[in-house]
């Protein structure tokens, strides 16, 4: 787009640019025309996604509805007007305007980034942060520890909140790298119980085992026992495991959760587990196998769980039983869908029949926000109830219409279908564009598109 365009109302409509943008020389003040774009994505590694440049009287830099800049997240503002160059509250606007966080964007070569990782890196002969062990608060893009080849700990035991600086927009989970200690390096029950109530840390990427109970673990076992609240170690139920009571207090697993050949229906006795945080890389955080009689799989408090697998960015979750009464609730299958990094293709087993609500239909309607079964959307279908949904427990196909978008599934969030099929089957739409779900965050099974 160049001095010589001039015909922007017809660009009022895009709603996504699958190449690069490109402004340059021209005379606008702002670029309010782009009324609906809400995405630009290039695949072109050597320029960025969008570059604006050489636009003498630019005023304004934001897109109004802008959502995410991608596959390659640059974006470059240069040589504009003298307002864009000194104000830098530009940068900020531009970033809170998108939901997504993006890798670079540079105002006459100054980086709008200006936030920093908190990094801690070849030290060879540092044995801990004790020197930081009042430190209560980070704020940063990442954290750094690596190549400290005599750290055994950290002693951190005083950290309260890890968060990224308050004018850093992103959807995006603030990872922890830590690698390349002592092979002794541990971590403390009390840190990893922080890491697991902060649901917006990803520690895929932390390395180390945990260490020897001390006088600070007083709450922690090693053997279950009914005051127990806390255990370290991998908690193994099997056929001789008998006394379910002294797990009921557990809240906390440092390790595996291993329940295999038992004669359970329910899980009812973990009623306050709200963690499990394996550090072993060759297992799931939980595998439940081989229980002929298991009913329902439902933790009722669980929030959240970690692997630091370093060839996965999820952990994954493993369910099956023999029995053929053994089937999964819409309540349990929608708590799997929300924990984060979570991995659940490896359930096997069927839906229990639901009751229908206001919220849970067989048939789209309006407060509907959950579908059970598959949905089969057509150009004879009425769209005006989609709008609602959520949650869909079976498959979605949207076949031989003329949309040219899928914006009437704004709020859809999980397609979740145990039929070993497609989750999603998009198919002879000849008019469709743009076939993001503005909202979609898990499909267990797989997408098929075929336009």
């Amino acid at each position: 787009m160049g001095p010589e365009f001039s015909e922007f109302s017809k660009l009022k409509n895009i709603e996504a640019i699958f190449g690069k943008l490109i402004i340059n020389g021209t005379q606008l003040e702002n670029f309010k025309f782009f009324e609906n774009l809400k995405f630009v994505a290039s695949f072109d590694a050597l320029k960025p996604a969008i570059l604006v440049e050489n636009n003498l009287n630019l005023k304004d830099i934001q897109f109004p509805k802008l959502e995410r800049v991608g596959i390659i997240e640059r974006v470059i503002f240069n040589n504009n007007s003298e307002l864009i160059s000194t104000k830098p509250e530009f940068c900020e606007r531009f970033k809170k305007s998108l939901k997504w966080e993006f890798d670079e964007l540079l105002i006459d070569k100054n980086s709008c980034q200006e936030f920093r990782d908190f990094q801690f890196a070849e030290n060879p002969k540092i044995n801990d942060l004790g020197g930081l062990r009042n430190l209560s608060s980070i704020a940063c893009m990442n954290i750094n520890i690596w190549d400290n080849s005599k750290m055994k700990f950290w002693n951190l035991l005083k950290l309260k909140t890890i968060k990224y600086p308050k004018n850093v927009y992103t959807n995006k989970n603030l990872k922890i790298f830590a690698f390349d200690l002592d092979p002794e390096f541990c971590i403390n029950s009390k840190e990893m119980e922080f890491f697991m109530s902060n649901r917006k840390l990803d520690l895929d990427y932390l390395d180390g085992k945990y260490c020897q109970l001390s006088e600070l673990d007083s709450e922690v076992c090693l053997i279950p026992e009914v005051q127990c609240k806390h255990f370290l170690g991998n908690l193994e139920i099997g056929p001789e495991f008998s006394d379910f009571s002294i797990l009921k207090n557990v809240e906390v697993i440092l390790g595996n959760l291993i329940i295999d050949g038992t004669q359970l229906e329910t899980f009812e006795f973990f009623e306050n587990l709200k963690f499990v945080a394996s550090l072993d890389k060759s297992k799931p955080p939980i595998l439940v196998e081989n229980n002929m009689n298991l009913k329902d799989i439902q933790f009722p408090k669980l929030e959240n769980l970690t692997s630091t697998n370093p060839n996965s960015t999820k952990f994954e979750i493993y369910i099956s039983s023999e029995s053929p009464e053994f089937c999964i609730t819409i309540e349990e299958m929608e708590m799997l869908l929300k924990i984060e990094n979570s991995d659940i293709d490896h359930i096997f087993g069927k839906y229990c029949k639901p009751e229908f609500s206001e919220t849970l239909c067989k048939k789209p309607e309006e407060k509907c926000t959950g579908y059970f079964g598959d949905l089969t959307i057509s150009k004879y279908s009425d769209l005006n109830n989609l709008e609602f949904l959520e949650i869909i427990y079976g498959s979605l196909t949207i076949k031989e219409t003329n949309f040219k978008n899928l914006n009437f599934l704004k709020n859809l969030k999980f397609v979740a279908q145990m039929d070993h099929k497609p989750a999603i089957i998009i198919q002879d739409n000849p008019n469709l564009v743009n076939a993001t779900f503005p909202s979609l965050k898990v499909i267990i099974e797989f997408l098929n598109l075929r336009n």
